[in-house]
């Protein structure tokens, strides 16, 4: 149940709330599922991406950068977990 209401909040969040709340809500919910921030970070650049503004899609390359942090602490966390 909380994979799907974190998921809902983050995919929502762009749409309602300023940027570093954005991200926080992608991050909580990529530690559920790690592609969540990534997903997001391109909405964002769907969005707001202006090709003049910016030379690199920050949304996007901020999403990576988070769905890669997340997957790494999951990996960790499952792991002393199990052990």
């Amino acid at each position: 149940m909380m994979r799907i209401v974190f998921s809902v909040a983050a995919f929502l969040s762009p749409f309602f709330f300023p940027f570093p709340l954005a991200l926080i809500l992608s991050c909580v919910a990529g530690f559920f599922l790690p592609a969540i921030p990534l997903m997001v970070g391109v909405l964002v650049d769907v969005l707001y991406y202006v090709p003049e503004a910016s030379l690199l899609p920050l949304g996007t390359l901020s999403g990576v950068a988070l769905a890669v942090g997340c997957s790494v602490v999951r990996q960790f966390v499952k792991a002393r977990i199990i052990t």
